[in-house]
């Protein structure tokens, strides 16, 4: 059985939530210099995967 394309999609959600895992374990906490920079982060970046 070939797996079709449409089987490894999944919701803008879990990619943002896998997003933010990969970023807090590649880049460290001072480079956002406090964590509502890292909220602002977030925010954005939850806009354009919603968008994407």
């Amino acid at each position: 059985h070939k797996p079709r394309f449409l089987e490894f999609t999944c919701s803008h959600a879990k990619v943002f939530r896998h997003a933010i895992l990969v970023t807090k374990a590649v880049i460290p906490n001072a480079f956002w210099g406090c964590e509502k920079n890292f909220e602002v982060f977030q925010g954005c970046m939850c806009v354009y995967l919603s968008h994407a």
